[in-house]
């Protein structure tokens, strides 16, 4: 009884660590945004490090660029080869950045 206890306590935090923690809100508010869509990892660091972002820990297939002053936010991500692959996913994680805002470690502008 007392394993199942820890195991639902455990479960239950896991859950609540992997909350969406919002810094902003833009539902609803008319997002500028600009999507960067590369072949591969290789293409959009070097685009990310010819752009000046050479200081951006990036070792995703994608990052979100987001502005608190404006509504701009451009999305650099691997094109998605198929559907719902990883970088279905990856594009999807980097569109909640321009809505929610930093919801995990991130650079904000």
């Amino acid at each position: 009884m007392k394993l199942f206890i820890i195991l639902l306590l455990l479960f239950n935090f896991n859950l609540q660590a992997n909350q969406i923690q919002k810094t902003f809100d833009r539902t609803g508010v008319e997002i500028n945004l600009t999507v960067n869509l590369y072949k591969n990892k290789s293409e959009m660091h070097k685009h990310l490090n010819a752009l000046g972002y050479k200081s951006l820990k990036y070792s995703n297939n994608g990052i979100a660029i987001i502005y608190k002053t404006s509504n701009n936010c451009i999305i650099f991500a691997v094109e998605p080869a198929r559907l719902n692959d990883k970088n279905t996913t990856v594009l999807g994680h980097e569109l909640l950045h321009c809505i929610y805002g930093e919801y995990h470690q991130n650079d904000v502008k």
